[in-house]
């Protein structure tokens, strides 16, 4: 989706205004469907229903890109929705949510794959920082995932509440390295409240967790009774290395 291209003016949703900025493609505005298409490819880049929510399509690096920096826009977003495989390629980036703004969109991953993560974090750590009342799914994992925060810290989600994940999952042999005080685990930091179901872990590679002082898990550093985990695979022959900065 290009999302931080197109600046939306609905404030009151008695107007509604569209801005294409920031791009070199140029886009076909649909009035009557509201759709935005790509006029090189005509891929649909954007959906707005009636009620002014996005629909948004992420073909690439930079619309992934993108969709971070202008976050303050997820609040008019309903549904985001990965239309290909993504290699990320070990730059540093922010997560999708934090803790002053929980990201709270339904994400479907297609069953695409998002390859060799970076994140470096003050704060709940993630390919998705904080999420809440969000749901997730159909989304692997993949390559290196180098993942530093402060306190629920997680490959895919740093911090769950009140949230569905489904059919996510970690797969493949780069290296792991996840950072964190408390709550530490390489798909998801902390669990509360929510559904996580269809999710599996595997992997050959030794899953290495460093200035941990406690709740560490390799699917989950912490899950509280009001999260409901079901159909949890995991194959994790490497083992773990655990580096505690507590002494």
């Amino acid at each position: 989706v290009y999302l931080p291209k197109i600046i939306t003016n609905c404030s009151k949703f008695e107007k509604f205004e569209v801005t294409v900025v920031e791009h070199n493609n140029k886009f076909i505005i649909e009035s009557n469907s509201k759709t935005i298409k790509s006029e090189e490819n005509d891929d649909e880049i954007m959906i707005l229903d009636l009620n002014h929510n996005m629909h948004w399509f992420i073909y690439n690096n930079q619309d992934f890109f993108d969709l971070i920096k202008h976050q303050n826009l997820l609040k008019l977003t309903s549904k985001i929705e990965l239309m290909s495989d993504l290699d990320l390629d070990n730059i540093e980036i922010k997560p999708l949510g934090n803790n002053l703004q929980p990201f709270n969109c339904k994400f479907n991953g297609n069953n695409h794959t998002i390859s060799n993560i970076k994140i470096e974090e003050k704060g709940c750590a993630g390919l998705f920082g904080n999420i809440r009342n969000a749901s997730i799914e159909n989304l692997i994992l993949s390559g290196n995932i180098n993942i530093k925060g402060t306190v629920k810290v997680g490959g895919l989600v740093g911090y769950s509440c009140n949230s569905n994940i489904y059919n996510c999952s970690y797969q493949g042999n780069g290296i792991l390295k996840l950072s964190g005080l408390i709550s530490v685990g390489l798909l998801i930091g902390d669990i509360t409240k929510g559904n996580i179901s269809g999710c599996k872990i595997i992997t050959e590679s030794k899953i290495c967790f460093s200035d941990v002082r406690s709740l560490i898990g390799i699917f989950a550093g912490i899950a509280t009774q009001q999260a409901k985990l079901n159909q949890i695979d995991i194959i994790a022959n490497g083992g773990m290395e655990i580096n505690s900065d507590k002494n």
